[in-house]
């Protein structure tokens, strides 16, 4: 049984959220909170799973209720509603909750990503993992730059003009969206210069990704572990994503589902960073063991931490509330039979561009190398086209991201 706390001084509202979600008694355990006093009494008697605030409450707002738990439950999944008044201050105090949903909110979209946050939190039924993450300091937080984007996407006319000029002020975010677009895997007959041409052209979900993908990186660029070398993991993680986003084209995806699959590619190994930096000791044993057991990565890690990055970095972009495609693509991509997925599921085709990078990169580290699960590529038709893939982009050298 999940348990989930409702918390928001409007009694009627909460009345409207447990009629909406009776049907979901037997599998959630619904406790409701008129004030943040009031939640975390219900907090100190009881665990819960994910507490669910309004950012504008009277005596202790959203914020200040969710910076508390944080500090007091770090494990609890927090979700904030807001409305477009606290918009400024929502931005500037971001890292208090995991999500934040516009109010007012449909009740199937706060439905849904209730769900989420707790299908991935399954992934913490390893009592390995729940000691790593609790070992860590904090998880980074959702950028500002990303919720401005939502936030511009959930208007009722959002432009390409408003979301360029968003990206326009970040000048490191706008370069990497203009070197994108330019690369060789869009094949476009001229360059590219204007952010608004170019946000036409990738897509605002791949424009999204593209913000995560940077904000990561820049919160652990500094990491010093030995053995662990972040232009290496930036560059391998650029090139997955691409070579994803080759395989949705060369098997005729549209877009709806060929971004996706771009996004899972760059973020796939964004649980090295969180570990590297969350637990460096720990870590460097991972790679030392590595290096003396003749282990890949993900097995001396799970020797180790009892998992490994996927499972961590799966967890942190279902916090983030990315789609669940996307999570299983990070989540599964060393054992997609383990996920028993089929045909072009996210799971498999990371798997495949990942063993494909790593097969076509120059002077491979084995540690870091990834091997391809032929057996369930074979049993679900894909191991043949597998290496028609591998062939066909040995072809296209993949563009560096630096």
């Amino acid at each position: 049984m999940k348990r989930i706390l409702f918390v928001d001084d409007e009694p009627l509202l909460l009345e409207v959220v447990e009629a909406r979600f009776a049907d979901r008694a037997s599998a959630w355990e619904m406790d409701f909170a008129e004030s943040g006093d009031v939640a975390l009494g219900h907090m100190f008697r009881k665990r819960y799973d994910v507490i669910v605030a309004d950012m504008r409450m009277p005596e202790m707002d959203g914020i200040e209720l969710l910076t508390l738990v944080m500090q007091r439950h770090p494990n609890t999944t927090r979700i904030m509603l807001s409305g477009q008044a606290d918009r400024e201050k929502a931005l500037r105090l971001v890292g208090t909750a995991h999500q934040y949903i516009s109010k007012p909110c449909d009740l199937a979209e706060l439905e849904n990503a209730v769900d989420q946050a707790l299908a991935q939190r399954d992934i913490l039924t390893n009592e390995s993992l729940k000691k790593l993450v609790s070992q860590l300091q904090s998880l980074p937080s959702i950028p500002s730059l990303y919720l401005q984007l939502v936030e511009e996407l959930q208007q009722d006319d959002p432009s390409l003009e408003r979301i360029a000029g968003i990206i326009s002020h970040d000048l490191g975010m706008c370069s990497k969206m203009l070197q994108l677009v330019n690369s060789a895997f869009f094949g476009l007959p001229r360059k590219i210069s204007n952010p608004e041409e170019a946000v036409g052209y990738l897509g605002v979900e791949t424009v999204k990704a593209l913000v995560l993908y940077l904000h990561i990186f820049s919160l652990y660029e500094r990491t010093k572990v030995n053995g662990f070398s972040f232009e290496r993991l930036w560059n391998h993680c650029w090139s997955v994503g691409v070579i994803a986003r080759k395989i949705a084209q060369m098997e005729g995806l549209p877009a709806s589902e060929s971004d996706p699959l771009f996004i899972a590619g760059l973020m796939h190994d964004v649980g090295k960073l969180v570990l590297a930096t969350g637990v460096p000791t720990s870590y460097q044993l991972a790679i030392d063991r590595a290096e003396q057991d003749r282990l890949h990565m993900h097995e001396a890690e799970s020797s180790v931490f009892g998992t490994g990055h996927a499972e961590v970095g799966s967890y942190l972009l279902g916090l983030w509330g990315l789609p669940n495609s996307i999570c299983e693509g990070v989540g599964w991509h060393h054992y997609p039979s383990a996920h028993d997925a089929e045909g072009l599921n996210s799971a498999n085709v990371i798997h495949v561009a990942d063993w494909i990078d790593h097969q076509l990169a120059p002077g491979e580290d084995k540690r870091e190398s990834s091997l391809l699960d032929e057996p369930h590529l074979d049993r679900i038709g894909l191991l043949t086209k597998a290496r028609e893939w591998h062939d066909a982009i040995s072809k296209q050298p993949v563009e560096a991201s630096n």
